[in-house]
This record gives C-alpha cells, structure tokens and sequence, in this order.
C-alpha cells in the first residue's frame, strides 16, 4: 500500500512539474519587456558643477523668463516700428539682451572638438532616478505627451527614460544608450526592451541600432524621428536667409506651452518679415557659435548638404575629432538607415515609424513635413511638395497614400 501511495504522489508531482512547464511560455510571452524611452532635442536636464555647494541647473531653468521679459519690454519700440527693423537696428536690443542671453548658453558652450567647455552633466540620469514613476514624481518629463502616452500603456514602472546630454553628437549618444539599456537589464532582469525614440531621440536609437545591433530589442516605435536631420538645421548654421512658415510656428508655440511655457512666447506678436530678420540677427549674434560645436546640430544636417555645408564651416583643424565622429555618422549610419532596420525587421524585431505630415516646414521652403522635420527624412517617402500630388504614374502604386502626397513603397 505504501508502495502505491509513493507511486501516486510521485505521478502527481510530475503532472504538476508537466502542467507548470506547459504555461512557462505563456507566463513568458505575457510578461511585458521593459520601455526605454529617448526623447527629443532638448529634453534633458543639465547641471553645472553637480554635487558641490556651486551646483547649478544650466537646462530648464528659470534664466530664459528674464530673456523673455527683456524681449518684451524692449521689442515694441524696435521691432515693431517697421523703420527700424533694418538689421543694424538690432544693435541696441542685443547690447541690452547680451547678458541675460550669456547667462543662459554660456554654460552649454562646447570646445571646437566637440567637449563640453564647463562640467556640466545629466542629471538625473541613472536608471534609478529615470524610471517614470521617480520622473512623475519631481514633476519632470522630458517628453511631456509621449512619456504620459507611454505611463498610461506600460505602467510607470516600466517606463525609463534615458535622459542625454543632447549637445554631443550620434556616435556618443549611441554609446550612452547602449550602456543605459543593459543597465535596465540588469536592473530588471529581463531579456530585452522595447524601444521608443522621438525626433532627436529617434535618430539616437537607429543610430544605437546600427552600432550595437538589435540583440536585446524586441520592438522599436520611432515617432517623428529625425533619421536624416531636417533642413532647418543647415539654414540656421549657413547664415542664408530663411522665411517661417507662420501657421508652423504657432502649432510649435501651442505644443511647447504644455510643459515647457519659459521658453513659448518670444515674438508670438511679430509680423512674420520682422521676425524673419530679427531671428537672422539674433542667431548670427549669439547662436551661430554655439551651434558650430554641438556635434548634434552636425548629425542633424540633412546627408545630401552635409559635405558642402562641413567643409564651408569645419575646415579648421580644431574640429577635426568632431568632423570625423559626424562623417562616421553620416557614412555608417545614415547612410544606412533603410538596411539596418529591413535587417532588423527580417531578424524579427518589430519596427514602426510614426509621422505627421501637411504641414509646411518651419522655415517655408516647400518640404512636406510635421512643422519641424522633413516627412522625407522621418520615413525615407518620396514627398511631393506642400499642397501638391505625385505624378498620375506614381499615384498607381501600392503605398501611395491616399491624399496622394506621400510614396511610401521606398521608405525606411
């Protein structure tokens, strides 16, 4: 009798052990990869001096009210007198902004090689301190919708935030990521992440993609991801002249204004000539400089102008460690977007590109795009031009969207 009791028990036993294993899968397959997200141009916090009784924020902090407010007390007797909106006129308004304007981005300036010129850090940064649910509670998001979208899908606790300093070019970020994400792995134990970047983030995941492979990936969402820069950027470092496309800057004001309201208002009130002008000048004055050395602003020149546009501006020496880090960038990654995501794709990571369009571009020059970046470099689409079609012939094909302005069969 013992000896049939043994046997039961042990039969039980192993119909328990069979019945566990059958749901290990299943139990697997619905337990939800960690979300690393990597938001757009500008959102991390930067410090100065981090840990010391000298600490300071240099990002997000409250130095841009008191630009604004000079704006404003000074622009309505020089920038809205049509007779002095001449550019040499702007001497006497920039004199008077130089050291609110100083104060704000001298902190941020980088050396010709692309180093950051003071100590300054992300902050916060860890995997700790970037989950959702430590951001929400210091009140701190980095991509105010997207990361609120993402709370309320996956749960704040399996969200975390790679926060970057933005300055540095793709070739670092990359680097940064890569380390951010096994940290994530290690932190929670699971085998992969999915993957969301947004604009400028967008650009630094392919950009981890294409360096470090997909190996711990499972699924990638790229949201208006400026995978070829935008055309904004090289009219800003050439010092052409440019025109903004009104109803595109009022649709950036109205977004700003969720979260980030020190920075919405400059000019909101200006004749779009006047502020075309004053714009140029006030870039040329303050903002050219700063631009030249960000390795990030390199990244973002759109490939087909980047060699004209770099040996017009980066042929002294003194740059060369930050040239060779955006050629690289420009030959190895860019230039290889649509290979590196049909190859992940085909090893069975899931990929979606999401992207807005109708919208001509900030600076009006025709592109079809979301207001900020060129629908042509968030997608790879062949793009007709703002309130036109493609040709009849193209508009047969299978991925012509139906309004007929975007060819997607040759997209990313």
């Amino acid at each position: 009798m013992k000896a049939v009791r043994f046997a039961k028990k042990l039969i039980s036993l192993l119909l328990c052990a069979v019945l566990l294993t059958a749901f290990v899968p299943y139990v697997c397959a619905k337990a939800a990869n960690p979300v690393v997200f990597v938001a757009g141009y500008t959102g991390s916090r930067m410090v100065l001096y981090r840990g010391t009784p000298e600490e300071t924020r240099v990002w997000k902090q409250r130095v841009a009210d008191k630009v604004v407010d000079a704006i404003k007390s000074e622009l309505p007797g020089i920038v809205f007198d049509a007779g002095a909106a001449a550019v040499g006129c702007y001497d006497k308004l920039f004199d008077k902004l130089e050291p609110y304007v100083e104060q704000l981005i001298d902190p941020l300036r980088m050396n010709d090689d692309g180093s950051s010129k003071y100590p300054v850090e992300v902050y916060p940064h860890s995997v700790q301190t970037t989950r959702l649910d430590a951001l929400s509670a210091i009140g701190y998001y980095p991509d105010h919708d997207a990361l609120k979208m993402l709370g309320a899908a996956a749960g704040n606790k399996n969200v975390y935030c790679c926060t970057l300093d933005w300055r540095l070019g793709q070739i670092d970020n990359a680097a940064v990521l890569d380390a951010y994400i096994r940290d994530v792995l290690r932190t929670t134990g699971a085998d992969k992440v999915d993957l969301m970047g947004v604009s400028f983030g967008g650009q630094v995941v392919t950009s981890y993609l294409t360096l470090y492979g997909g190996d711990h990936v499972a699924r990638v969402v790229l949201q208006c991801p400026a995978l070829d820069g935008s055309s904004i950027v090289p009219q800003l470092l050439s010092g052409d002249d440019f025109s903004i496309g009104w109803t595109a800057l009022a649709e950036l004001v109205r977004a700003f204004r969720k979260d980030e309201t020190d920075y919405a208002d400059p000019a909101v009130f200006v004749r779009p000539s006047l502020l075309c002008r004053f714009l140029r000048a006030f870039i040329d004055r303050f903002l050219s400089d700063l631009f030249l050395n960000y390795g990030s602003v390199w990244d973002l020149v759109p490939s087909e102008v980047y060699p004209s546009l770099r040996d017009r501006l980066l042929s002294d020496p003194a740059h060369a460690v930050m040239r060779l880090k955006s050629d690289r960038y420009h030959n190895e990654i860019a230039a290889k977007t649509k290979e590196t995501l049909r190859a992940l794709s085909d090893d069975g990571v899931q990929i979606a590109i999401v992207a807005g369009y109708g919208y001509a571009l900030a600076v009006d020059n025709g592109n079809l795009s979301d207001g900020v970046i060129d629908l042509a470099s968030m997608t790879g689409a062949e793009c007709a031009a703002v309130g036109q079609t493609l040709d009849a012939e193209r508009m047969q094909k299978y991925g012509v969207s139906a309004d007929g302005m975007v060819d997607n069969s040759v997209g990313y």
